[in-house]
């Protein structure tokens, strides 16, 4: 018996995390996979669940059960039991810093073969077998199979952002929140900001950066720096006579050891925004303002039931008019935006059309501290096809989760 199929060392929680274990020939009649999940820090057990046999080979007596199963499910739920809009991946709009304690998970799997016995029970073959250790990052996701994790976790400094910003810049708001994601690789002693005002002046500023006891440089775990406006104003102003500015983290001496984002502060337009929070193709926390067109839609659709009325025999009126006879049930509200972009740069397009493969997705209302958890429905970039360069993004977007009333 043997594991003939494992997956790599380093795994995406939000990609197909698959085994195949095989009996070899045996004369046992095999019923059941017996697979157990176990975190291996502390060698505590997740889950435990039974498996038929995927296929058989061979010829009566002499068998040879295969069996394949994913993991993946199990993983998400273990790292992000409950995805909320304050998950690891998208922490409190105002925090400073995050370590992300579920953002990795050490695990592996241990697998036996059961049969019947005389009694017709189920008993297992032989002792569990263990799979080699598999290290899954919640926050890392990956669309293709030529992408190597390594890049990501153990390269460069130009590699240790997760983030594909824009070359000319990341629009923002004053009041707008945004992480710089990385991993902790290095030891980040602080935020590294230089504002560029309008009247032409520089300046700069640097933000202590404090981690968790549990937080170490060699962990490789997933941490989030608010480096948007919203945060930076804690500690020093960027307001409208700011044009730009720039950050990045670096070590106790202001040496850059992460990429260097750039932020174009732009003018507050009020009550057409929807700021879009998503989980970009390498793991990290992007956002953006669209600020051009905003229609909002409510789609209410709802059964209904008929109860008896109370009547009171031999009165003149026979029964309580204002009872309610038809009630309705099931009601179930649906709240969508239109949104579209103004001309964008095809650079900025490229990169923003990345929301419409996220599959985490929440929106940010001005002036609120929480966000809702949202879905794509539908999107599309569409390209100048004439002199004018550019492009517009439209996006339907949709809240994830519908209010429901049972009865009213």
């Amino acid at each position: 018996m043997a594991y003939t199929a494992q997956p790599a060392t380093h795994v995406s929680a939000y990609r197909p995390i698959k085994f195949k274990y095989d009996t070899g020939t045996t004369t046992d009649l095999i019923e059941k996979l017996v697979v157990e999940v176990y975190d291996a820090e502390d060698d505590s057990i997740i889950a435990t669940y039974r498996k038929d046999w995927t296929s058989r080979s061979g010829s009566d007596p002499n068998y040879n059960y295969v069996c394949e199963f994913d993991v993946s499910g199990i993983v998400q739920t273990t790292l992000d039991p409950k995805p909320s809009a304050k998950s690891s991946v998208f922490p409190d709009p105002d925090a400073l810093n995050g370590y992300s304690h579920g953002s990795s998970l050490w695990l592996y799997v241990s697998c036996y073969w059961e049969k019947r016995n005389g009694d017709n029970l189920l008993e297992a073959v032989a002792a569990g077998e263990q799979s080699d250790t598999v290290y899954a990052f919640n926050l890392i996701q990956q669309h293709n199979e030529e992408q190597d994790l390594a890049l990501y976790i153990d390269a460069g400094a130009s590699r240790k952002v997760l983030h594909d910003p824009p070359t000319d810049g990341i629009d923002i708001r004053v009041t707008d929140a945004f992480w710089l994601c990385c991993i902790l690789n290095e030891d980040f002693a602080r935020a590294r900001y230089t504002v560029y005002h309008n009247d032409g002046t520089t300046t700069n500023h640097n933000v202590s950066l404090s981690w968790s006891s549990e937080a170490a440089n060699t962990d490789k775990k997933v941490v989030v720096v608010g480096v948007g406006p919203r945060t930076a104003n804690a500690y020093f102003t960027i307001d409208e006579d700011d044009y730009q500015y720039t950050v990045f983290l670096a070590d106790s001496s202001n040496n850059p050891l992460t990429e260097t984002l750039t932020f174009n502060i732009l003018p507050k337009c009020a009550g057409r925004e929807l700021r879009a929070h998503w989980m970009n193709e390498r793991g990290g926390a992007d956002s953006y303002t669209f600020d051009a067109i905003k229609r909002r839609t409510t789609e209410v659709k709802s059964s209904s039931g008929e109860k008896p009325l109370n009547w009171t025999a031999g009165a003149a009126q026979p029964h309580d008019r204002n009872q309610r006879g038809q009630y309705r049930t099931d009601i179930r509200r649906t709240d969508m935006y239109e949104i579209e972009t103004r001309i964008l740069p095809e650079n900025t397009a490229e990169w923003l059309a990345g929301i419409m493969s996220s599959p985490e997705i929440y929106i940010e209302q001005p002036g609120l501290d929480y966000y809702l958890p949202a879905m794509i429905t539908d999107g599309k970039v569409t390209y100048a096809n004439t002199e004018e360069v550019g492009a517009i993004l439209k996006l339907s977007i949709s809240l994830a989760n519908d209010k429901i009333t049972p009865r009213n």
